[in-house]
């Protein structure tokens, strides 16, 4: 069998590749500390809805997905995706506050959080990074870690001090990060 001489270029990421990183840093805090829509079902749950209508919230979660889904990706090509991923930061805020005021409209502001960050910084990385899929690595490897991450504090803290200090924990961190996202946004901090 004939040996292959194909030879392998070593690389790693470059600068272009790791400004990026800030972006992608301030999406996983917002996920450390957004509810995540597991909650949302125990949260409805607990306010009652009987087990048999909890799959219609997952529906309003998946539909809203995929109305916007065309939408949201026509306003990143339009504007760029750091607004579109502010808005998506906006988007999560409403989704926690609305849990607190009408869950149906919860479900949907998370429908409208997701598909508009991943849709974002699918743009954004497509964009801007050389190594492509390094970047994405990056991006579904942190994702998963501060979700986690997020889920395991989550659950200790409604466990041990109920679901009014999950809510307030998570606004207060969302609103934080929000406001530092869009603050480093406005001085020019992010790849363009």
């Amino acid at each position: 069998m004939p040996k292959n001489n194909v030879k392998h270029k070593k690389y790693k990421l470059n600068n272009k590749d790791l400004n990026l990183v800030p972006l992608l840093i301030f999406y996983f805090f917002f996920l450390l500390f957004l509810v995540s829509d597991s909650y949302y079902l125990l949260h409805a749950k607990a306010l009652g809805f009987p087990l048999s209508f909890i799959p219609i919230f997952i529906i309003i979660l998946t539909l809203t997905q995929t109305a916007l889904s065309y939408i949201i990706g026509k306003s990143i090509d339009r504007f760029n995706p750091q607004v579109i991923l502010s808005c998506a930061f906006l988007a999560g805020i409403l989704a926690t506050i609305f849990l607190k005021v009408n869950l149906y409209f919860a479900f949907v502001f998370l429908g409208i959080f997701t598909v508009s960050s991943l849709n974002a910084l699918r743009a954004y990385i497509s964009k801007n990074a050389d190594h492509k899929a390094s970047v994405f690595g990056l991006l579904y490897g942190g994702s998963a870690i501060f979700s986690a991450t997020g889920i395991f504090l989550i659950g200790f803290i409604w466990g041990n001090y109920g679901f009014n200090m999950i809510f307030l924990i998570s606004l207060i961190g969302l609103m934080s990060v929000f406001a530092l996202y869009n603050l480093l946004y406005l001085l020019g901090g992010f790849a363009t």
